[in-house]
């Protein structure tokens, strides 16, 4: 019995320290497996609560977009130009440049005509009188009177030496009256030449008529209405070689030997109408 009894107090002492080393194992593994209860120490929520995530930083303001530059102003269009005004084309200045010269008339008939110089060449006369279709030669300017009208001119063409005017009758073709050598600076002639082969003004100026005995001024004459032609010659020399001053008028002006072969350019010329005794 006692032996059983030692056996079971050694037992007893045994299972006390295997209760002790059990107990201290546990509290080493785990502090609350000393507690009883269901099976070891309550679980805690595993490990510390973890920190809310950081704040998220909101978007950077986005920059709002530059202001666009306006449009630069488009320049209105430069205004054009009008067309040049276009000059109407003038008859000659005076009282022959009427509008009512004949229709067979050549552009010279307005007493202009082209220079050779760019220029133009204008020859008038205040000695004719505008009369219903034209221009006619007054009493004064015809037979029995003759007393020359007044010449004026201008624009002579290079190369110009002296002047010449004629007188030529185109219906009866008859040349009534020449006056040459006519100096170069000279530009008009004064109405009532004096009837001389020589003159003092134009100084060294010389004339003649149809008829050979007479020097100076022959005006129209005859019983009818003619149209006459008064030409301004311009000439290429000073003076006209004796050869031709000592032709008939009718030479002078129509043969090529006479003054056309000196005439620079075409000359000039001017048309009225006249009879014995004026209109």
């Amino acid at each position: 019995m006692r032996s059983f009894g030692s056996t079971l107090s050694l037992f007893s002492a045994l299972f006390l320290i295997g209760g002790l080393v059990g107990c201290s194992s546990g509290d080493t593994a785990n502090p609350d497996s000393g507690r009883g209860g269901s099976g070891g120490s309550v679980s805690g929520s595993g490990g510390s609560v973890s920190g809310s995530g950081g704040t998220t930083g909101s978007g950077g303001t986005t920059g709002s977009g530059g202001t666009t530059g306006s449009g630069g102003t488009t320049g209105t269009g430069g205004t054009t130009g009008t067309g040049g005004t276009t000059d109407a084309g003038s008859g000659g200045s005076g009282p022959e440049a009427g509008a009512d010269a004949p229709r067979d008339a050549t552009p010279e008939t307005a007493a202009e005509a082209g220079g050779t110089d760019g220029g133009t060449l204008t020859f008038t006369s205040s000695g004719l009188r505008m009369m219903g279709a034209g221009l006619v030669f007054p009493a004064a300017a015809s037979a029995p009177m003759n007393q020359s009208p007044a010449f004026m001119w201008s624009g002579a063409p290079a190369g110009t030496m002296s002047f010449a005017i004629s007188l030529h009758d185109l219906t009866a073709n008859g040349t009534h009256w020449i006056i040459w050598d006519i100096p170069a600076n000279v530009n008009m002639l004064p109405a009532g030449l004096p009837r001389m082969r020589t003159l003092t003004t134009p100084v060294m100026a010389k004339q003649k008529a149809i008829y050979g005995d007479t020097n100076g001024y022959e005006g129209p004459g005859g019983g009818g209405i003619n149209m006459y032609e008064i030409q301004l010659w311009p000439l290429n020399v000073a003076t006209l070689p004796a050869n031709v001053a000592n032709m008939t008028t009718a030479q002078m002006r129509s043969s090529d030997m006479g003054m056309k072969q000196f005439l620079v350019g075409a000359g000039v010329k001017i048309l009225a109408r006249g009879t014995k005794g004026g209109l």
